[in-house]
């Protein structure tokens, strides 16, 4: 099979950069509070116990989130509609490119989402684009500095406790704070930035350690900065990859890719599970969503990859999974009718009500 290629494009300025600068938020993307069934175990399919029989669903309402683009709080009241039930959670952005959205963090919008009821996933960036600082920098404390004040300023705004997931898509080439090539520094760099924003007073902040994204060629634990340091070990997962070409559609294809690349890939969703247990961690999805991608590569509207996540995240211990409600995931821009009809069944109030336990799809949608 073609190589999985779960965000195989550069996407910081576009996808991830979501802070506008000035009166509007500086944020975007939706998952929250480090609340949910900490330390309990995830079940992966290498374990034994995984099985239809003794894994009961869990309904979304303990878990579903939605990262909900450029549109701020109403645009988690949309999604919130669309579904028919609260989110869990919303998982949000700090622009990376530069200091000053850190180090000044009340001054763009965020305070928009304090105080909430549901728990904030904030993406914090390691290194800025405006800057020529580095990991090692980081590793050696010169850097601390940055966190301090941006603790401060969440601590100010009543958001002491959400969780943060620090240097996102750490594997990934794309990112700033790229860890294949100085996976130590990395790890270093995470236990002070997580030192520093611990040390401030009233900080009560949880971290995610966002390792993947699907399958790849390097082993991210070689960054994993220890269990004393991390409280959620995630995975981010997109429905793209090269293997959808116009003779091989995703319909036909999805199934199987799903199967060797995103749930038995190299460091993919079960490496992922596996890890997480291991550490006693819970297993988080910050990041979720279908790709309609106009190379060909992204599933489109398939229904399929639904089903697939629907089936994982439900019968695993997974404490947060946001959907990516923006740019090319969008469900509520009229691009994915399919999808768009089948989520809220799968994932909003209907399934809330009880009308499916699970594991798996509902019959009538397999």
């Amino acid at each position: 099979m073609g190589r999985r290629v779960m965000h195989g494009r550069p996407r910081l300025a576009s996808r991830k950069g979501v802070v506008v600068a000035g009166a509007v938020a500086l944020l975007a993307l939706g998952i929250t509070y480090a609340v949910t069934q900490r330390g309990s175990p995830v079940r992966h399919a290498s374990d034994p116990s995984s099985t239809a029989s003794n894994l009961v669903a869990r309904p979304s309402t303990t878990w579903g989130g939605v990262y909900p683009g450029n549109a701020g709080p109403v645009g988690v009241t949309a999604f919130e509609r669309y579904i028919g039930q609260p989110v869990a959670y919303v998982t949000l952005f700090i622009d990376s490119s530069d200091w000053k959205f850190v180090d000044h963090v009340q001054g763009y919008g965020l305070s928009a989402f304090a105080r909430k009821p549901y728990g904030i996933v904030l993406s914090v960036p390691l290194l800025v684009a405006d800057s020529d600082n580095t990991l090692e920098q980081g590793a050696a404390g010169d850097l601390n500095f940055h966190f301090r004040h941006l603790a401060q300023g969440l601590v100010a705004m009543g958001m002491g406790n959400v969780i943060i997931r620090l240097g996102w898509e750490l594997a990934g080439n794309w990112t700033l704070w790229w860890a294949e090539p100085a996976p130590a520094a990395y790890a270093e760099y995470w236990r002070q930035v997580v030192t520093t924003m611990r040390s401030v007073p009233g900080a009560d902040f949880s971290f995610d350690w966002n390792g993947g994204t699907g399958e790849q060629n390097w082993d991210p634990s070689e960054a994993y900065p220890g269990d004393s340091y991390v409280n959620y070990i995630s995975m981010d997962v997109y429905d793209e990859s090269t293997d959808y070409t116009a003779n091989n559609p995703p319909v036909a294809a999805t199934q199987r890719w799903w199967q060797d690349s995103v749930l038995d890939g190299p460091y993919a969703l079960d490496w992922t599970a596996g890890f997480a247990a291991a550490h006693h961690k819970p297993m988080a999805i910050p990041e979720w969503g279908l790709m309609d991608l106009p190379d060909g590569q992204g599933g489109g509207d398939d229904t399929t990859f639904l089903k697939d996540m629907y089936q994982f995240i439900t019968t695993h211990d997974v404490a947060y999974a946001d959907y990516f409600n923006g740019d090319d995931s969008d469900l509520t821009d009229g691009n994915l009718p399919e999808a768009a009809a089948l989520y809220p069944v799968l994932f909003g109030a209907e399934r809330a009500r009880g009308a499916f336990t699970g594991p798996g799809p509902p019959p009538q949608l397999a």
